[in-house]
């Protein structure tokens, strides 16, 4: 069970969090931390540079996941398949993962939420996770090159300015397999 507490902080010179009040005399152990920052005070870039660096995304390191390119696809709404680039840490380079709208543009922030979508295919994969396969007779419309996994779990909101190109989009009977999951994820 995760206990939460809310407070504010400053990020010193070395993007260190100072917290403007004391934590509880418990709370000596190992924490999660989320920062919520001020759109304002957080560039695009920065934000992609901060991502990652972030371990959920990890599996984007494996070079099996480079099979997409900016080239691939159309430009955009809920449930479409896009490309997101990914940049590495330096930003000097970046990958183009593919990703599923679960949203169409929230107004007025030009916002979209994504769950990524991976070409590892697990053979029990978690109960939030979707596979489609290349061999089923919905796969043309999806626009991926093979067998993926939809990680509903692996949710990211980015600007929709940062999406590149168009892949697909989900069939009836995959938009019907992403909400399930959604709701399972979200005990809705």
């Amino acid at each position: 069970m995760l206990t939460a507490i809310e407070t504010t902080a400053t990020i010193g010179p070395n993007r260190q969090l100072l917290l403007d009040d004391d934590l509880p005399e418990s709370a000596a152990a190992k924490v999660r931390v989320i920062v919520f920052f001020d759109d304002d005070d957080f560039s695009e870039t920065d934000w992609l540079k901060a991502a990652s660096k972030n371990d959920v995304l990890d599996f984007l390191n494996d070079e099996s996941e480079d099979i997409y390119t900016l080239e691939d696809g159309r430009l955009l709404a809920k449930y479409k398949i896009v490309l997101v680039p990914f940049p590495f840490d330096d930003l000097s380079s970046q990958k183009v993962p593919p990703a599923v709208c679960l949203t169409s543009e929230i107004d007025p922030f030009g916002h979209i939420v994504l769950a990524f979508i991976t070409s590892r295919v697990a053979s029990k994969p978690p109960i939030t996770d979707f596979v489609v396969k290349a061999d089923e007779a919905d796969f043309e419309v999806t626009g991926l090159k093979v067998s993926s996994t939809f990680r509903i779990h692996r949710l990211m909101t980015v600007s929709k300015s940062i999406i590149q190109r168009e892949l697909g989009e989900l069939s009836a009977r995959h938009k019907v397999e992403i909400e399930n999951r959604l709701r399972r994820l979200f005990e809705m």
